[in-house]
């Protein structure tokens, strides 16, 4: 029986598209993912002539990539009768799932769609493909320690157990940087305890939000601290008067008066934790129209990953309290260094604390540095909960979270990916388990430890580290402040949206020329990314790479897709990057007749990283990058004479005249499906906004802010 096979990558969007496409129309497909299978690579390229995925294939005959099939299922689907077009496989099965009690559908059914029949015709009824290229992968071995099945294991095929358990890659982690970091625990008025994450959905839920005006300047997504009171009343049971006829007004008076107290504290408490700030930072949280405040997830917009201040929650934390496994030290007492021995699990189960506490010996296995303290350096302040030193995020651990959240990302993508394209407003679901996990699991990069972002990482963990930083940027920016569809949104968006990482701000363009570049001055820049005395110059790689931009996605249609990396494997990825890039002909393109070599826009503005220095020198570096058995190699090279020695040199054609060098256009569309995402704007960053009208708004505050106020955070 014949079949369709899907040359993959997890973490591909045109990949994830294809495969929907099939799904849709129930049809099905066997995958071969090249990044659990590398050695299979070489077979793609023997069989289809690149390395870009997907490459999809109908038995022997190889289709091409995702818009090869999409054309084809659109055939497929046009040669169906209006009929019985009008009733596709899905309607079908979800009436008679309704009619029969829910059962499946028979494969009687599925027959008289016209779609089925036709892959009956081309695909199924054809032999399985007799190449061996296409043949299904051993599969990947894990140990079971199981001790029912024998000494030393059994081995179980790894993609069969993660459907068997229902579990993820990322959730096998060993290092544990695949668990949830909602260790917070914030004291409610009724009692009892509630994660940072649980309280923050609940304001961000159930708190006011307005554009408000003082004298020249709205501030935006607050509310004056007397309606913040009136909401807290309202989400929380403080003690309120009894709206009994016996009790007199005064006493009413007096019962409302010691409920807003009470909310009052609570506010103040949020307030030490970041979950709650003055507009100006300068004021305390108070029961007064006269100053706003503001949630900390819109506190600071520009910065995506700011859903908490997780310094601030860390600072509030008790000594006692179990931390993620990828955060390393954290402040004990000389005669309590262990941390598995605070508290029984009955406690921390009873108090709402999620148990990922371990051992300093487990700490010392995994590389984590102990940032113990002595008793001297924390002593007890007067008032309030001791303050322990920051934790630390490793660098590991920084790698690890960066891939974890490339999956949540990804996941998102797919569920709200329709035949049109990505629906970013469905995406941005502050009810989806996996887009609160990235709002907070983001926040962890806070923690990083700049030191060991500067000395410790190697110049392949700073690569690795920067492109997917950069990546997960751009895509969380897309769902969170918008796409920017025109040019001259373009540079506010590069420049303004930004990631909170070792408790330095980091725009896409410091990412980018600041640090996968070497701190190399941005095309259109007079100097360097990173100048002066600025901490960040020492996090850039030592040496510039110019195969980063096949990683870098911007969004763009015309862009690379987002991958994974690897450190260990850093070296033949980025080549695989390179060559897949070069051979898409919507990047370059060789015009043999005419002489002339079509060419991204990327080799333009970053051509001297490439190390040319006119456009005549850009075909020795086009050829450099393609793979040497494609035609598309073999096209150019017979564009060449070697004028010296070796393909290093000057090149002219066989006519002798310079190859004619074109600059294809840039399609800055992105993969949103029609009217189904934000449109960026700089104000989406912005909290603050001035205006002439803010003097005659009716909503604004009545009484000046102080100058030299102290802050209340």
């Amino acid at each position: 029986m014949g079949r369709i096979t899907i040359f993959s990558t997890n973490d591909c969007h045109f990949c994830l598209r294809a495969k929907r496409e099939l799904q849709y129309r129930c049809l099905p497909f066997v995958e071969i993912d090249i990044g659990a299978f590398p050695e299979r690579k070489e077979d793609m390229l023997e069989l289809a002539g690149r390395y870009s995925v997907p490459q999809i294939f109908l038995n022997d005959t190889w289709i091409g990539g995702c818009d090869k099939l999409l054309v084809l299922l659109d055939q497929w689907d046009n040669e169906a009768s209006e009929a019985e077009n009008d009733v596709s496989c899905q309607d079908v099965i979800e009436a008679e799932k309704k009619a029969f009690g829910g059962r499946s559908i028979s494969e009687g059914i599925l027959e008289n769609c016209r779609i089925w029949r036709k892959y009956q015709e081309e695909v199924a009824s054809k032999p399985d493909p007799a190449d061996p290229r296409l043949a299904l992968p051993t599969p990947l071995v894990v140990k079971s320690d199981n001790p029912q099945q024998g000494e030393g294991g059994v081995d179980v095929p790894a993609r069969a157990l993660l459907m068997e358990k229902n579990v993820s890659e990322a959730d096998l982690d060993e290092e544990g940087y695949g668990e949830e970091s909602n260790f917070g625990c914030i004291p409610l008025p009724d009692g009892t305890c509630a994660g940072i994450r649980e309280v923050t959905n609940d304001l961000v839920e159930n708190m006011p939000r307005h554009k408000l005006a003082y004298l020249a300047k709205f501030y935006t997504d607050c509310f004056p601290g007397k309606e913040g009171v009136d909401a807290l009343l309202k989400i929380y049971p403080f003690e309120s008067p009894s709206s009994s006829s016996d009790i007199s007004d005064e006493d009413r008076e007096e019962a409302t008066a010691k409920a807003r107290a009470k909310a009052v504290k609570f506010g103040l408490l949020l307030q030490q934790y970041g979950i709650l700030h003055h507009v100006c930072n300068e004021r305390k949280f108070q029961d007064t129209s006269s100053y706003y405040y503001r949630l900390q997830p819109f506190h600071e917009p520009r910065v995506l990953n700011s859903f908490q201040s997780l310094q601030r929650v860390l600072q509030q934390l008790p000594k006692d309290h179990p931390v993620p496994k990828s955060f390393r030290g954290l402040p004990v007492e000389e005669d309590q260094k262990d941390l598995g021995s605070m508290g029984s699990q009955h406690d921390k189960k009873k108090k709402g604390m999620l148990d990922l506490s371990s051992s300093n010996h487990d700490k010392k296995k995994k590389g984590m540095l102990d940032l113990s303290s002595s008793n001297h350096d924390r002593k007890k302040k007067d008032s309030g909960p001791d303050f322990p030193l920051p934790l630390v995020l490793t660098p590991q651990g920084a790698l690890a979270l960066l891939s974890r959240l490339q999956k949540l990302l990804t996941n998102i993508e797919v569920r709200a990916t329709g035949r049109d394209g990505i629906d970013f407003l469905a995406a941005k679901d502050y009810d989806d388990p996996d887009f609160q996990l990235l709002e907070e699991g983001s926040c962890q990069l806070q923690c990083m430890d700049p030191m060991a972002l500067a000395a410790t990482m190697t110049h392949e963990e700073k690569m690795v580290f920067g492109i997917h930083l950069y990546n997960i940027m751009v895509r969380h920016a897309y769902i969170k402040v918008g796409i920017p569809l025109k040019s001259s949104q373009r540079g506010a968006f590069f420049t303004g949206v930004c990631y909170n990482v070792a408790n330095q701000i980091l725009s896409l363009d410091d990412v980018e020329h600041g640090i996968i570049r070497a701190n190399t001055r941005h095309p259109y820049h007079l100097s360097a990314q990173f100048v002066g005395d600025d901490p960040r110059r020492a996090w850039a790689v030592s040496k510039l790479d110019p195969r980063i931009h096949f990683t870098l996605f911007c969004g763009a249609n015309s862009c690379p897709p987002s991958s994974h990396y690897t450190v260990d494997n850093l070296e033949n990825e980025l080549q695989l990057a390179a060559e897949s890039f070069v051979q898409e002909d919507s990047n370059v393109l060789v015009d043999r007749e005419n002489n002339t070599l079509h060419l991204s826009m990327l080799f333009k503005w970053y051509r001297s990283d490439f190390g040319a220095s006119s456009n005549r020198d850009l075909p020795a570096v086009i050829l450099k990058y393609l793979p040497k058995r494609g035609e598309k190699y073999k096209a150019l090279s017979k564009m060449f004479e070697k004028k010296s020695g070796s393909f290093s040199g000057l090149f002219r054609s066989s006519g002798g005249a310079d190859i004619k060098i074109k600059f294809l256009p840039y399609d800055w569309g992105s993969k949103a499906a029609p009217g189904k995402c934000l449109e960026f704007t700089s104000g989406a960053l912005r909290t603050r906004e001035v205006s002439l009208r803010a003097p005659f708004s009716k909503q604004r505050g009545t009484s000046p802010l102080p100058k030299g106020c102290i802050p209340a955070s």
